[in-house]
């Protein structure tokens, strides 16, 4: 049996020896002489450039912080008019360059008995200064962190960064500083000062920071909010777990988490974060005032230009052997590679679609043979695949233009335009169904009788797809066919219940909530066969559940019995029916919905509109989600009684 060469093998055995031995020469001979030395004075730079750069920041913050100390210590033992205290406010950022906004705001009823919330605050604007008072129900200043923090701790602090929207509109971070009403007695804190730092000045400052050439420095704050840095675009606070898990995203969070509660250091980021980051250095230190984090990035291999100027000149020693080498494996190359070239043009033949290309015959036992009988067999696998796949697309094509059809049929047995407006002058409606695939399960109906009575019902049937919506289908066509000639919703229902569980071999069933709202009664009687329980809001603001059942499913017992129940309207009464494909809503950690979320975003709608409660609904549960797959379909339905 002949002896198989491995390709590798013969490449290898000759370039090996006079290529390791060269490369060991040059590795001993520069790096391990001079490597620690060059790194240690960089470590050193590092060091010395963060604390420097922290000496600059804390001389910017510790002059703003004594602004709204001074202003505060005055405020406890003065009662200026709102005139006064406007014009106080302008002068600080008329003296202070610095300070791009400042505001006295006042916790409730302080500043006067008939003022509730009043907080003046002047800020700088296309360089021009201007006023504003934030207390707003757009704004809200008694619920921003920068007020709440120093109220709740009774002492001055930082904000983190944010973007100050509705008021400065430009990211900034606050220092809030308590001050009080004092008399004879106690003294009661009234509120906060506070002045704004645009980081505008601070981001220069850090853009400005170069180790090296692509050494880098950036801010962050204590809670990971970054407030520059070179790769992330300024101008909106942003978070390290808002970052994407890429390389940077991830290197930053890891080393975040290394140096968290530290005061100063110089680390590895490949001892921490993995040898992607080999050769990636870290400097930090923390800012006094406020705790944020200075860190300075360098790669330590910008730190060897003399070494590569040492190797250069012992490149030139090995450079007779690299010719012997060079001249070697291109005669070797070329005996091995010609059989390759001839499959490489083969292989963009059959790229391009000519499967029948002629192949070379390499009839040697190495790994180029092997490849040869290997694309041999992969251009008859192809053929027989293409034929095949041809047949499964046409197929295919057919399936899904039928469940086009289908979805297209079965949306339009459902009310396609619900009104927005009123059905007549007792009746306001609006409905909706998104199918957790092209074709769903769930319904709603509706039908106006001529003695001006709603007929409605909203459903849900068991399984999905085809079936589903065959039988949901029949159930809508029952419910439209028994509505006349009937004394009762009780009646329907309990015919719908027959017709559908005959015949049902394969046990599906549908489940019901029906109804009949009786105008000239004003009055409510529905029929709940195992379907969720709707709200009934009634316009006195109460919520009603309406949990009754009166029977199982339909399609489940042929000779099942069904009662009713009957309620009074008011009018501004509003019906929210739906089904679990809402309060069954999923999001990222295996959260449902609810029934509880559904009724909070009822509450806080505070409408009698059907329609816009509808679309409020919607959009909470596809906030809710946040981009997670549908799993069931989602029906809402929902009437108003004017």
């Amino acid at each position: 049996m002949a002896r198989k060469q491995s390709l590798v093998f013969r490449l290898t055995l000759y370039t090996l020896a006079i290529v390791a031995l060269m490369v060991v020469i040059i590795l001993i001979y520069n790096y391990r002489i001079s490597r620690a030395y060059i790194l240690e004075d960089a470590r050193k730079d590092a060091k010395n450039l963060t604390s420097l750069t922290i000496n600059q920041i804390e001389n910017i913050l510790n002059r703003v912080e004594q602004i709204p100390v001074e202003f505060a210590y005055y405020l406890d033992n003065s009662h200026d008019s709102r005139i006064d205290l406007e014009l106080m406010i302008s002068t600080i950022l008329e003296r202070f360059p610095l300070v791009s906004g400042a505001c006295v705001a006042y916790l409730p009823g302080m500043y006067q008995p008939d003022t509730l919330y009043y907080a003046p605050y002047v800020y700088r604007e296309n360089e021009q200064v201007k006023f504003r008072n934030l207390a707003s129900a757009d704004y809200r200043y008694w619920e921003k962190g920068w007020f709440v923090k120093p109220v709740e701790e009774n002492r001055a602090s930082w904000s983190e960064p944010y973007f100050d929207q509705g008021g400065g509109e430009t990211i900034m971070s606050t220092y809030s500083v308590p001050f009080y009403k004092i008399s004879d007695k106690d003294s009661v804190m009234a509120g906060v000062v506070t002045v704004d730092i645009s980081l505008d000045r601070l981001q220069d400052l850090i853009s400005s920071i170069k180790l090296y050439k692509s050494g880098y420095a950036m801010l962050i704050t204590s809670a990971g909010n970054i407030v520059t840095h070179p790769l992330i675009e300024s101008g909106r606070e942003r978070n390290l777990d808002e970052l994407p898990d890429g390389a940077m995203g991830s290197g930053l969070k890891m080393v975040f988490s290394t140096i968290f509660g530290q005061q100063q250091g110089l680390i590895s980021m490949e001892d921490y974060a993995g040898k992607q980051y080999r050769n990636d250095w870290v400097s930090f230190e923390t800012i006094p005032s406020n705790e944020w984090y200075v860190l300075i990035f360098f790669n330590e291999r910008e730190l060897y230009y003399e070494i590569r100027k040492l190797t250069y000149s012992l490149v030139f020693i090995g450079f007779v052997g690299i010719l012997l080498i060079s001249l070697l494996l291109y005669l070797m190359s070329r005996n091995i590679t010609r059989p390759l070239v001839s499959l490489v043009n083969a292989a963009r033949e059959i790229g391009n679609g000519n499967l029948s290309a002629s192949l070379p015959l390499i009839r040697t036992k190495d790994e180029v043979g092997q490849l040869g009988n290997a694309f041999r067999y992969m251009q008859e696998e192809l053929e027989q695949y293409m034929i095949n796949l041809e047949n499964a697309t046409s197929e295919r094509e057919k399936i899904d233009s039928e469940i086009r059809i289908a979805a297209r049929i079965q949306d339009e047995m459902l009310p396609a335009h619900m009104p927005e407006g009123r059905l007549n002058e007792h009746i306001v409606l609006s409905g909706q169904v998104i199918p957790a695939r092209i074709i769903g399960g769930d319904l709603f109906d509706y039908w106006l009788h001529e003695n001006g009575n709603l007929f409605f019902l909203i459903g849900d049937v068991s399984g999905k797809g085809i079936p589903a919506a065959l039988f949901m289908a029949r159930t809508i066509s029952l419910f439209r066919a028994m509505i006349s000639g009937t004394s009762g919703i009780e009646e329907i229902v309990q015919n719908m219940n027959a017709e559908l569980s005959r015949n049902n071999s394969d046990a599906m069933f549908t489940t019901l909530f029906a109804g009949i709202m009786d105008t000239s009664a004003q009055s409510l009687t529905y029929c709940n066969a195992g379907h969720n329980p709707p709200f009934l809001v009634r316009s006195s603001g109460e919520i009603l559940n309406l949990t009754m059942i009166h029977g199982t499913p339909v399609g489940v017992l042929e000779d099942g019995e069904y009662s009713a129940s009957t309620i009074s309207l008011s009018v501004g009464d509003v019906l929210c029916m739906y089904s679990d494909g809402i309060t069954e809503a999923e999001n990222s950690k295996g959260e449902f919905f609810g029934e509880k979320k559904l009724l909070n975003t009822i509450l806080t709608c505070k409408t009698g509109d059907p329609d816009k409660l509808r679309k409020k609904v919607l959009e909470e549960v596809r906030h809710f989600t946040s981009g997670e797959t549908q799993s069931d379909d989602i029906t809402l339905f929902v009437i108003a009684y004017k």
